[in-house]
């Protein structure tokens, strides 16, 4: 959608789709934090990161389409979709591909689930995947204020 102006409602919809990353981004930070031990004793610990996770690419994915509009009818997929955004000057291009491999990750879950690492997702979660979530939410911000 680059140059051209984010509708009234489209920014209220997209406004909708970062709060819902918010929440899910806090309820994840929080259960990522308890020590390897006690978030792996609760099956709720681990489930709870990993429907975190899957929540947070669906807005976010949600999120892109809006703003990619008819660009991303041949996307793919929702890596695709990520990485079409970086290619629109959108989010920034390791922000893009990051959010590309979270995309990945929520296809894991959802189709492989029995294959899922859920020490290595919390370890890689609270060493840069949080931060990354939250960078996806500045760039898009920035991109329905500035009007791109």
């Amino acid at each position: 959608m680059a140059n051209s102006v984010v509708s009234l409602v489209d920014k209220e919809r997209i406004e909708k789709r970062i709060a819902e990353i918010e929440e899910f981004l806090e309820a994840a930070e929080k259960v990522a934090s308890l020590d390897p031990g006690e978030f792996l004793s609760d099956f709720r610990n681990w489930y709870s990161l990993r429907m975190a996770i899957v929540s947070i690419v669906e807005s976010a994915t949600s999120i892109s389409l809006e703003l990619l509009g008819r660009e991303c009818i041949n996307a793919g997929s929702y890596s695709a979709v990520f990485i079409l955004m970086a290619k629109r000057g959108l989010l920034p291009v390791d922000v893009g591909e990051g959010m590309a491999r979270l995309a990945s990750l929520r296809n894991l879950i959802i189709h492989r689930y029995w294959e899922v690492d859920d020490l290595r997702i919390r370890k890689e979660a609270l060493e840069g995947g949080f931060d990354l979530i939250k960078r996806f939410v500045n760039a898009v911000r920035g991109a329905i204020e500035g009007g791109h």
